[in-house]
């Protein structure tokens, strides 16, 4: 449900996610290379239209600490350059995949079918975790890396 194109909208998830990304933008701005520090986020000046709006129509007290998703936080506080770095090796595992299905044809397929879910379940919690989950104490995601990390794809 990520329509941000609509500016008109009174959706407090969508409000919040693209208070997220003003505050990164002002993150990159205000740091660029090196990012703002860890725990930065939510203690940066910023200006923003989408937090305006929201606290226009929320009146209860925002948690903007830590950005609505870990994309937008990992960039405000440890910088886009280490941001890039961190997807190209992610997604340099994820396009072993085919590699490994194409070699683990002689494999049982009581093997290589765990080891291929979980390296998918594995994508998909990370995916959803810089989508829309921002907390680093969250289980999923360290579960999410645990697998990802361990997972014999190669």
């Amino acid at each position: 449900r990520i329509d941000i194109f609509n500016l008109l909208s009174n959706n407090y998830s969508l409000l919040a996610w693209r208070t997220g990304f003003d505050q990164m933008i002002a993150g990159i701005i205000r740091s660029p290379v090196l990012g703002n520090g860890l725990g930065s986020t939510g203690f940066i000046e910023f200006e923003s239209y989408n937090l305006d709006q929201l606290l226009s129509i929320y009146k209860f007290s925002l948690n903007i600490e830590d950005a609505y998703s870990l994309t937008f936080r990992l960039i405000i506080e440890i910088g886009l350059p280490l941001f890039l770095l961190m997807m190209y090796f992610f997604l340099k595992k994820i396009l072993c995949l085919p590699k490994y299905l194409r070699v683990s044809r002689e494999l049982p397929l009581s093997y290589r079918v765990p080891v291929v879910f979980n390296f998918l379940f594995s994508i998909s919690i990370i995916i959803g975790s810089l989508i829309k989950e921002p907390l680093y104490p969250s289980s999923v995601l360290y579960l999410g890396t645990l697998l990802f990390v361990t997972s014999k794809i190669d």
